[in-house]
């Protein structure tokens, strides 16, 4: 994601009760190359999967998570722990 946005993180101020989705749009804003790949992406909050209509509160962290990479954590939870 970083190649694609310029950057790995930014730290966006907005109004109470706003959602993920206000958190998609403001980075398709900023970087235009990502309305593309929105369907492809998943999206965590505070390192937890979340959905676009999820409320967000102060502080929160929001993450785009490219699919493989997230059914790659989503495969290793379920796994459990690996051992040699």
């Amino acid at each position: 994601m970083k190649d694609v946005v310029g950057r790995s993180s930014e730290t966006v101020e907005l109004p109470e009760g706003a959602r993920v989705r206000d958190v998609l749009r403001h980075c398709v804003r900023v970087a235009p190359r990502l309305e593309p790949m929105m369907p492809s992406l998943a999206i965590s909050v505070n390192r937890e999967y979340a959905e676009v209509d999820r409320v967000l509160r102060e502080g929160d962290e929001v993450a785009l998570l490219p699919r493989s990479a997230a059914a790659r954590a989503k495969r290793a939870r379920l796994d459990g722990p690996q051992t040699d």
